[in-house]
């Protein structure tokens, strides 16, 4: 039963995300052909002072909700009117101190952006607790549709603007539609409605639990996000602007081929918190599946880099090196993304907190210094050694203390490990040499840019997925089993025939 939920649950998160995110990626891609740099700096900017004051709104209620066993009437509602009152006054706040972080960036066009952002904050206030109980359910074909429809509406609204040329204003707009469309079709699914009342005693159960989820995801935030933080400071939107799309473009392959798994990760992981054997086999699949389908897809991306940064222009050419260095990084925060579940589904909240304290201290604690050392350098020097950094940070430091976390909490031994991950990882490096060669033996012949990005990439996925399904058989299993469903759902008369047949 377990397992039937899980794969269904899986099923749809994977609709839900592979829809939202190849609308963003394509969008990435025709907003940073029609805008430049430094508008997607700007925008960068004004979102991470966005993204740091909704931390305060969600403070972990959310996976207080999902993990929380008996869960009654009284938590959900206490929770609704505590999150809109919250993100009210974030609001209020965000608005106060717009000139202040503007003054920080020397950035006066910041403030009528955060303005504008800034009403996306009730809006998220609004969605905490249905999306908390959707997941909780694992309910992820109203959060598909959902998330999809509102990916394509604020995509559409983007692109208009860009094209009838309002410049920043397009990128702020897509994010506005986005959310509002998000909130009303979570309403139009969502059976749960809130009731007038508060009960403190409800409150305070959830509190100790989202209070070391809050703590671990203000540590997330200095660690995921300081990079980009602290170079609007030190290099300017432009820096910025070059750097965030190679990180954009990272982290969509990486959401593409993991977010799903990790949506659903905290309830089937907390299913079974009473038992260390059967926890291990799940985080191990999970890992397996984490490194199956992300290894390939960021080895293809790092190998056809420039091919890339040239569809979308020469002023974006820095961006090419950065965005090689940040797909290793990815390829760490493939292996790494289950700690934060697994920890909060042993109820370990404050353990993740410190955690990811002490990975942010050191990360932020190391741009900084890159940040003075090269503020006199060009952007595209700049964005370099930011990237040359997490990379050393993330292989030389994050890995080890992640991994030593998780085996410390499920007895996960480095043999283990390789075993799960091996075959992906030898598909990724055969996969990034096939896309490196491809582009090499191509483009100077006079093939089309596009042309040979397509087939750079189709061929390097496609090489990297036989070695996979050459050296793991639980994968070539998968398939054979995939291709029997499909098989059986388009000849059914001829499965039924053959049933017969054998009695």
């Amino acid at each position: 039963m377990a397992q039937s939920r899980l794969k269904s649950a899986l099923a749809w998160s994977f609709a839900m995300n592979w829809g939202e995110q190849t609308v963003l990626t394509l969008l990435t891609f025709v907003l940073a052909h029609l805008l430049g740099p430094h508008d997607f700096g700007l925008v960068a900017i004004a979102g991470i002072y966005l993204a740091f004051v909704q931390l305060f709104l969600d403070q972990g209620f959310g996976p207080a909700l999902i993990q929380r066993r008996e869960l009654e009437d009284e938590h959900l509602d206490s929770v609704f009117w505590a999150q809109l009152l919250c993100s009210v006054i974030l609001m209020a706040i965000s608005v106060a101190m717009s000139n202040w972080w503007a003054g920080v960036n020397n950035e006066p066009l910041l403030v009528p952006v955060i303005l504008a952002l800034s009403t996306t904050l009730p809006i998220q206030g609004l969605t905490v607790v249905q999306v908390a109980i959707l997941k909780r359910n694992m309910s992820f074909s109203r959060l598909a549709i959902r998330s999809n429809v509102a990916a394509l509406a604020g995509g559409a609204s983007g692109v208009l603007l860009a094209v009838s040329g309002y410049g920043v204003w397009a990128l702020v707009a897509q994010q506005v539609v986005s959310a509002s469309t998000a909130l009303l079709l979570l309403w139009g699914l969502s059976d749960w409605r809130p009731r007038l009342r508060f009960s403190w005693r409800h409150f305070s159960q959830l509190f100790r639990f989202a209070s070391g989820s809050f703590a671990g995801r203000l540590g997330v935030f200095v660690h995921t996000r300081s990079d980009a933080l602290l170079m609007g400071v030190f290099f300017g939107p432009a820096a910025v602007g070059l750097y965030r799309l190679a990180d954009r473009l990272m982290n969509q392959a990486l959401t593409l081929t993991t977010r799903s798994i990790t949506l659903v990760s905290l309830p089937h992981l907390s299913e079974c918190q009473g038992d260390p054997a059967e926890l291990k086999v799940r985080v191990l699949g999970f890992v397996r599946m984490s490194a199956t389908f992300a290894f390939p897809a960021l080895a293809c991306l790092a190998g056809s880099a420039p091919l890339i940064v040239m569809l979308l222009g020469p002023e974006w050419a820095p961006a090419a090196p950065v965005l090689m260095l940040l797909c290793a990084v990815g390829t760490v925060n493939a292996l790494t993304l289950f700690v934060g579940p697994l920890l909060q589904a042993v109820s370990k909240p404050h353990s993740l907190a410190v955690l990811v304290w002490v990975l942010g201290v050191i990360n932020a604690a190391t741009l900084a210094s890159i940040g003075i050392l090269m503020s006199a350098r060009t952007a595209g020097q700049q964005i370099v050694a930011v990237a040359l950094s997490r990379l050393c940070l993330a292989w030389l430091i994050y890995a080890p203390v992640n991994l030593i976390m998780a085996s410390r909490l499920c007895g996960i031994s480095l043999r283990e490990l390789l075993s799960a991950i091996g075959p992906a990882l030898i598909g990724g490096f055969a996969g990034l040499l096939l896309t490196h060669v491809l582009s090499m033996l191509l483009h100077p012949v006079g093939t089309p840019v596009f042309v040979t990005l397509v087939l750079a990439a189709a061929g390097g996925f496609s090489i990297a997925w036989v070695m996979i399904l050459c050296l793991d058989v639980r994968a070539r299993s998968e398939v054979h089993r995939i291709k029997a469903r499909i098989r059986a759902a388009i000849f059914p008369t001829a499965r039924h025939a053959s049933i017969h047949a054998t009695q």
